[in-house]
């Protein structure tokens, strides 16, 4: 491996895994009694060498990354490409402490800094972001229930986040669900 700290790994076929760690991502194909790596790291088109979260989308070729100061980036199996849309804004939500993809266009994800962001992939250079903080409180992972409410962990207990409300209801400060 690229370095000895892994944060996370994920399958991505029957022989591939995707592995996050301080230096990038590490791309290990099982052949028989052989594993080849590959490494991808800022010169291949990371935004940040610390990945902390590696993400595939269920029944895709994609992969939602999250990094430590460089916010997210894609990557797509087949063609092995990385790439980073842009938001309107530079990164400003702290470390990606998890994502959860919804599909190929949208995942809501997790922040050190309180952050629960709905991201939506707008074309292959440009995300939305919408963020909802949470003051004092640290998310670290989420999980996607049968009724589409997000399960968060977070350093203050679990929270649940009726998912469908935070997207299609806007409620105006000082008001939160």
């Amino acid at each position: 491996l690229s370095d000895n700290y892994v944060y996370t790994y994920a399958s991505i076929d029957t022989n591939r895994i995707l592995v996050a760690t301080d230096n990038g991502i590490n791309e290990l194909t099982l052949g028989g009694t052989s594993i080849r790596a590959k490494q991808l790291n800022t010169s291949n088109g990371l935004p940040d060498n610390i990945v902390r979260v590696v993400k595939p989308v269920p029944d895709i070729c994609w992969s939602w990354i999250g990094t430590h100061q460089g916010g997210l980036a894609l990557y797509c199996s087949h063609s092995h490409k990385v790439w980073t849309p842009k938001a309107d804004v530079d990164w400003q939500w702290g470390a990606v402490h998890d994502i959860l993809p919804i599909s190929m266009e949208e995942a809501w994800v997790a922040t050190n800094k309180g952050y629960l962001l709905n991201v939506q992939l707008l074309d292959s250079e440009r995300i939305n972001v919408k963020a909802y903080h949470f003051e004092g409180q640290k998310f670290n992972r989420l999980l996607l229930d049968h009724t589409g409410n997000i399960w968060c962990a977070t350093n203050m207990g679990l929270k649940e986040i009726t998912a469908e409300y935070l997207q299609q209801i806007a409620i105006p400060e000082p008001y939160d669900i």
